[in-house]
């Protein structure tokens, strides 16, 4: 097997200079937060916009955040300075202050303090997504689907960047606006609606029924639902993933509300053949369905060498040398190989995931050895990810 760099220098190249587990207060750890997203959702629709959008993101904040609901309540404070009580929090949440006719313009601009400092925080922090033109061209997909209640659909192979995408629009766009779930393994309709209750802390341990009724009440037209690998519905028997694609329609049609359909060709070429699923593929409108290309574009990987502080590949052949192990003795070998070709392939046979990886692992080399990150680098970590893989020496 590989076991170290002689030189990593291009030969061509001169020498360079649920777990229960009780706190406190006895609430498992695993669902801390116990006001259902309905019920805030509920309490909150006669409240004027500021009020309404700022509550909402608390609830969705304090749920993501994993906090009880003195914890949450203790991250407001009141204009004297001192902090809210979860009873008073509870009050508001569920509707009460509302209907002693208090009002709550002081609690929502505690939290707009609140988000206003959450956003400082978070925008120091680095997430490792980097944008490229494909990406933008998702958010946008994603925004528009928002802003105008529309129905869209997101078609492309796997590992190609969907799913990251999304998860850092949410993150973007996060606390109440954007639901991200993926779909279930076969895309059965009762796994579909306890994962999307959990996300909207609604108690699961409810009749199909209620958790339908309950979580219509979680969407309206100012919310986004963004559903991952919705082709899943397919891989099982097909009039029980057909009943999750339904609801998920039922959802669009009756709360007015944005939504995103994430899935290979394999849905898009069943919809408009099947009379069931042509009701959803009929909800699209013009500019509403981005068919993404089977090769990661030449734009975006650049941006992804960028990132990682490199120029483009190079379309030329460069040379390392290795250490390989062989018959218990160390041989100097040699790896030839054009990083613009290994680039395509990798990015076409094993997606756009497996490439930031291997990016990563040339990062880590050159850090290691105190240098800055050359495409040598990337060629080295591919020789000891192969070796890794086929158990000895390439």
């Amino acid at each position: 097997m590989t076991q170290g760099i002689i030189s990593d220098t291009p030969l061509d190249s001169p020498p360079p200079v649920d777990v229960s587990i009780p706190t406190k207060d006895h609430t498992p750890i695993g669902r801390r937060w116990t006001i259902a997203g309905d019920v805030v959702h509920k309490a909150t629709d006669g409240l004027d916009e500021f009020e309404r959008d700022h509550i909402r993101w608390f609830s969705r904040w304090a749920t993501q955040q994993n906090l009880t609901l003195t914890e949450a309540a203790s991250r407001l404070f009141k204009p004297g300075g001192e902090p809210y009580s979860a009873d008073s929090v509870y009050q508001v949440l569920t509707g009460r202050r509302t209907n002693q006719g208090a009002s709550l313009r002081p609690f929502a601009e505690s939290i707009a303090k609140l988000r206003r400092r959450e956003s400082e925080a978070e925008s120091l922090l680095s997430t490792g997504f980097i944008e490229t033109p494909l990406t933008r061209r998702l958010f946008k997909v994603f925004r528009r689907a928002f802003l105008k209640g529309r129905l869209s659909f997101v078609f492309g192979r796997s590992q190609i960047g969907k799913t990251t995408t999304a998860v850092e629009y949410q993150r973007q766009h996060n606390h109440g606006e954007t639901i991200l779930i993926r779909m279930p393994t076969r895309g059965v309709l009762t796994h579909f609606l306890r994962e999307l209750a959990e996300m909207v802390r609604i108690p699961t341990q409810r009749s199909e029924a209620e958790l339908r009724r309950r979580i219509f009440d979680c969407f309206d037209e100012r919310t986004l639902l963004i559903v991952d690998e919705a082709h899943q519905c397919l891989m099982g028997r097909g009039e029980l993933g057909m009943a999750t694609l339904e609801f998920i329609r039922e959802i669009h049609d009756r709360r007015k509300c944005g939504v995103v359909i994430m899935a290979t060709d394999v849905l898009k070429h069943a919809m408009p053949q099947n009379k069931v699923l042509r009701q959803l593929w009929l909800r699209r409108s013009p500019g509403s369905v981005m068919n993404l290309p089977d090769a990661v574009p030449s734009a975006d990987l650049a941006a992804f060498a960028a990132a990682f502080g490199l120029e483009p590949a190079p379309d030329r052949e460069l040379a390392v040398k290795y250490l390989a192990l062989e018959g218990g003795a160390e041989v100097e070998r040699t790896y030839k190989a054009n990083p613009a070709t290994l680039q395509n392939l990798i990015t076409t046979q094993d997606g756009l995931g497996a490439w930031c990886r291997l990016l990563e692992d040339a990062q880590e080399l050159a850090k290691e050895r105190s240098t800055a990150i050359r495409w040598s680098h990337v060629l080295v970590s591919w020789c000891l990810a192969k070796a890794s893989e086929e158990g000895g020496a390439m």
